[in-house]
């Protein structure tokens, strides 16, 4: 059977690559960005911070988790920048979560919020004689907290207590928090320490009415729900929960049962949720 000679295209295209333009698909993700750059030049102003930002940085990092890639000396090192390419858009999307903020709902991403108000409050600080008080640690009366909320409150960003703590995911964060933490005065409590926090809590309250292999069980409940927020997950303290591999190792759900019994566990489990959600 003949063999079709290889047009010159064709040659090019297989040849050795010497830097990561030469890439087939590294030229294809450089043309998708100046696609995406085109295509959110015609969304609404509103959205600079929102929608255009996002899809944007999610555009540009395909081509450069090539260009990283290219560099790696192994397969495995490439493969992963590869893998991380392919899903840069679907990734950054679901990371950058959008918070709606306004009167009109606004969307905006929750990091881009966080770096604005950081932005705000740092240039208020030289020059907004509330803002600097509270850098110096000086009282502040009710009536200039109300008139500084106003102030925040404007129509391009709509700073408030309420889409600050869902920017930051501090149920409980007060205006005085989230201005004194931008000022570099105070630090939230991280999602971890506030799981913990809320399992100790409980645990020390109902100290008298649980035994030691309960206590025990339980820090193991609370470690692996640490865990899976540390990897920015979200466990369910359902009794599906217990069929975690440390669980398994000790018997699993009935035998976690035994140790509480199943109405308590049951009740136990509903107790700390309602604790975890306030957390």
């Amino acid at each position: 059977m003949a063999h079709t000679a290889p047009t010159e295209a064709e040659k090019e295209q297989r040849a050795p690559a010497k830097s990561f333009m030469d890439l087939l698909a590294w030229k294809k993700a450089h043309a998708f960005v100046i696609g995406v750059y085109k295509a959110t030049e015609g969304f609404p102003a509103r959205e600079r911070y929102g929608l255009t930002a996002q899809f944007r940085r999610a555009a540009v990092s395909i081509p450069a988790n090539l260009a990283e890639g290219f560099r790696k000396r192994s397969r495995v090192d490439k493969a992963r920048f590869i893998n991380i390419a392919e899903g840069s858009l679907e990734d950054e999307i679901r990371k950058r979560q959008m918070i709606h903020v306004g009167p009109e709902g606004m969307a905006i991403d929750r990091k881009t919020y966080q770096d604005r108000w950081r932005e705000r409050i740092v240039e208020m600080g030289q020059s907004d004689p509330v803002v600097r008080r509270v850098l110096a640690g000086e009282e502040i009366s009710e009536a200039e907290w109300q008139e500084l909320a106003r102030r925040l409150n404007s129509p391009e960003f709509y700073f408030e207590e309420t889409s600050l703590r869902r920017a930051f995911e501090q149920p409980v964060g007060s205006l005085t928090d989230f201005i004194r933490a931008a000022l570099g005065l105070y630090q939230f409590p991280s999602r971890e320490q506030r799981i913990e926090r809320a399992f100790n809590t409980w645990i020390a309250e109902h100290s008298e009415s649980i035994n030691p292999d309960q206590a025990h069980m339980l820090r193991l409940l609370r470690n692996i729900v640490i865990a899976a927020a540390v990897e920015n997950q979200y466990q369910t303290l359902e009794p599906e929960v217990f069929n975690h591999p440390a669980f398994r190792r000790l018997g699993g759900l009935r035998k976690i049962e035994g140790i509480f019994g199943k109405q308590r566990l049951t009740d136990i489990l509903d107790e700390l949720r309602q604790l975890l959600k306030a957390a």
